[in-house]
């Protein structure tokens, strides 16, 4: 897995397997990774700062928000929510 890599080598072998992987059904993602040559920037750094790097990501944070907010909310039952009312 590329972002289970442990150096910055490893990463780059992996993304080149993904790439391999999933060129066939989906060349233009494939290319598009390929392409893209900052991918791999956050493996210059150390790795136990990596999940730091993952939560200043804009697209990922604002992700992690909505599943924060959109997670079930526990509810009253209805003798819960009668007896509230009735206080």
């Amino acid at each position: 897995m590329v972002y289970r890599s442990e150096d910055r080598e490893e990463t780059a072998e992996a993304l080149v397997a993904f790439i391999a992987k999933w060129k066939t059904p989906y060349p233009r993602v494939a290319q598009s990774l390929a392409d893209n040559q900052y991918l791999l920037t956050f493996s210059d750094f150390s790795a136990s700062i990596w999940p730091s790097i993952y939560l200043m990501n804009l697209i990922d944070s604002f992700n992690k928000e909505i599943k924060k907010y959109s997670r079930c909310k526990a509810q009253f039952s209805i003798e819960e929510a009668s007896w509230i009312r009735d206080k």
